[in-house]
């Protein structure tokens, strides 16, 4: 990936737009956590409910995230996350895309939670889900922005940079779950642990977003 050009648009973080996205999926992934530390430890039925919702909310929250930051990550807007998002809702064009989709991030949260040496990794399922998220709804960000040519996006770097990448979310995923395994043994720093891992757990999805929209830039803008 081209790493100089990402660095240079990270201005993505001098709008409100990108912190009211992220502090809106923080409090979706963290909300179901706080109800499930007021379930008995002895209620099966009650944890059980809980798992549900913080799967969905897990699965809200990534839609919420990639639907908001999608326009601004790719350059085009950074007023038109939230009309995008209603567009992707409501038109009965794609409302069955979009129930794919959460259907997908629901059930791959669900999977990666019980697969074994990945499912303590929470760094890694939000990179996952996020990704695979904005990967999911770039057709429909196609439609919405007739004229852009979103569908000629390579959506895999080249090896070089999907090397690097990886790299990048493994050490990021490694740091996520450092600080869990230390936070974690006191049950009041779990919040904490959880913030940590999806703070890092972001990066990447922020980096891939980023990407695409340098890609989008050179085919709307190509140097002769």
């Amino acid at each position: 990936m081209p790493w100089k050009q990402i660095l240079e648009s990270l201005n993505v973080f001098t709008v409100w737009q990108t912190y009211a996205a992220l502090s809106a999926y923080f409090i979706l992934i963290l909300l179901p956590r706080v109800f499930q530390e007021v379930v008995p430890e002895d209620h099966a039925r009650g944890h059980f409910i809980t798992v549900i919702i913080r799967h969905a909310f897990q699965t809200y929250g990534t839609l919420f995230l990639v639907l908001s930051m999608a326009p601004i990550l790719l350059g085009i807007s950074v007023k038109d996350g939230w009309d995008f998002a209603a567009f992707f809702a409501h038109d009965p064009a794609h409302l069955i895309r979009f129930v794919l989709a959460q259907s997908a991030l629901f059930f791959g949260s669900i999977l990666l939670s019980v697969i074994p040496g990945v499912r303590h990794l929470f760094s890694l399922h939000v990179s996952l889900l996020t990704c695979s998220g904005l990967v999911l709804i770039l057709p429909a960000l196609g439609t919405y922005y007739p004229g852009l040519e979103i569908h000629r996006l390579e959506l895999l770097p080249k090896p070089v940079y999907l090397a690097g990448f990886v790299v990048l979310v493994a050490i990021l995923t490694w740091a996520g779950a450092i600080f869990s395994s230390r936070l974690i043994e006191s049950r009041d720093a779990e919040l904490t642990a959880v913030s940590i891992s999806t703070l890092l757990g972001l990066i990447p999805f922020i980096i891939y977003g980023l990407w695409l929209g340098i890609q989008l830039d050179a085919l709307l803008f190509p140097i002769k």
